[in-house]
């Protein structure tokens, strides 16, 4: 596990190695959004365990009124740990026996939401960004499926403690309508029913293809269909 709060961190890794045994979970802490130290747990990881296997680029922050800390977090650090795990993984790369990379994107990637503007785009950035990576061209070379998820609103510290404060108030005011009201009327999933999905897209997705998992439901894959289906209308010539 490698995140940035190192006094949780450790405390989760000591809760599930009393479950699965000592050394199964091992905690780095790590800034996602800084090179050196992202590197450097996927170095630790190998030394570990001699190999890897499953990837998940899960980091993610929301707070519009630092939007340059939210980008890089939740786009550059997803970034850095994309091309990581390709090169860890690759069959042609540095000995890897390819594997699994699972990106987390959001459910604010399919439908918009008019409160995290930017939270937004870097969410869709991860699903431009593995889904070109899908392509049968890469995972011919490196044997890497590349797969993403897309969570609705769920138990934790980026959503589970949302309030208007996070929303950029230079756009509109915050303090009441539209936006706390949007936030209120949010229905949260359990955290468990994300780790189902994990398990179910490492087991069954296939590369390229992006799934949504909410309200505590199965998860379920998003079919993009060709731009030429996406057409409303026209514009007229005058």
């Amino acid at each position: 596990m490698v995140d940035i709060n190192v006094e949780k961190g450790e405390r989760v890794t000591k809760a599930l190695n009393e479950v699965f045994g000592d050394g199964k979970v091992i905690f780095i802490p790590t800034d996602v959004g800084n090179q050196v130290q992202l590197e450097n747990a996927f170095r630790v990881s190998i030394d570990h365990w001699r190999r890897l296997d499953i990837v998940v680029n899960n980091a993610g922050v929301f707070n519009e009124n630092n939007w340059r800390l939210m980008m890089n977090v939740n786009a550059v650090g997803a970034l850095q740990g994309t091309l990581l795990a390709l090169e860890y993984m690759s069959s042609k790369g540095k000995g890897g026996r390819g594997g699994v990379l699972i990106n987390v994107s959001s459910i604010s990637a399919i439908n918009s939401i008019f409160y995290g503007p930017i939270y937004a785009g870097t969410k869709n950035f991860i699903v431009g960004l593995s889904r070109s990576l899908g392509n049968e061209v890469y995972y011919d070379y490196n044997h890497v499926r590349i797969l993403t998820l897309c969570p609705g609103a769920t138990i934790t510290n980026i959503l589970g403690n949302f309030t208007v404060k996070e929303v950029l108030p230079i756009f509109f005011s915050p303090d009441e309508g539209p936006a706390a009201q949007a936030i209120k009327n949010d229905k949260y999933q359990r955290p468990s029913s994300v780790g189902k999905a994990f398990v179910f897209l490492i087991k069954k997705g296939s590369n390229g293809s992006v799934w949504v998992v909410e309200d505590d439901q199965l998860p379920y894959e998003v079919d993009f269909v060709g731009r030429k289906l996406m057409q409303k209308k026209k514009a007229c010539q005058k």
